[in-house]
């Protein structure tokens, strides 16, 4: 029947351009898998290159707020990332703050990120908020030696040694090295009075 056929057709052609149509719009708005991938890949490219180089500044000019929205969602992690590390790098410490807390509110689970509020706030001597995100990145990777050794400086600070220790335990497996963890673990051993284990 010549007019089922034509019927056939034109479905056909109709779910034909559908697809085109849809595909076409999500190729024009970076949706398309492998367009946002290169996209992201030149956007981050020369900034990563001057990070390296350890060139500021100029990171900054070239991922400013503007650009970063820019950046798809999978690749943004990164630039803030490297903002948030310039700003603390420069002495900003209040802008570096805000980028990563910004950051870790758009990518919860990422540890490269919490480590780095954990260690700035840390690192000015606020542990009781620097905590939580030493405590989150250890809920997504149990032995992140990074984070058992901000846990145990912090309880060591706060006169919680039996806590520290414990910490400081699990660092000292892999960091067996390093003389300033064993420094600082023998004198929480000292404040517990375990002067023996201290001493050796």
């Amino acid at each position: 029947n010549p007019l089922f056929l034509s019927h056939i057709v034109t479905a056909m052609a109709t779910k034909v351009l559908t697809c085109l149509s849809f595909l076409f719009y999500v190729m024009a708005t970076g949706c398309f898998p492998m367009r946002s991938h290169l996209f992201h890949k030149d956007l981050l490219k020369d900034p990563h290159r001057l990070y390296e180089a350890g060139q500021c500044d100029e990171v900054l000019e070239k991922l400013n707020e503007s650009e970063l929205l820019r950046i798809p969602n999978h690749a943004r992690d990164k630039a803030y990332d490297m903002v948030g590390m310039c700003y603390q790098q420069k002495g900003n410490l209040d802008k570096a703050l805000r980028i990563f807390q910004l950051s870790v509110g758009l990518y919860p689970k990422n540890t490269h990120l919490l480590l780095h509020i954990a260690n700035l706030l840390h690192g000015v001597d606020l542990h009781d908020r620097a905590r939580p995100y030493y405590e989150k990145i250890l809920i997504f990777e149990p032995h992140h030696l990074e984070a058992h050794l901000g846990m145990a400086e912090i309880y060591n600070n706060q006169g919680y040694l039996a806590r520290s220790q414990e910490h400081y335990e699990k660092v000292l497996i892999e960091w067996n090295n390093n003389e300033r963890i064993w420094r600082d673990y023998s004198q929480v051993l000292a404040g517990r009075r375990d002067y023996i284990k201290a001493t050796q």
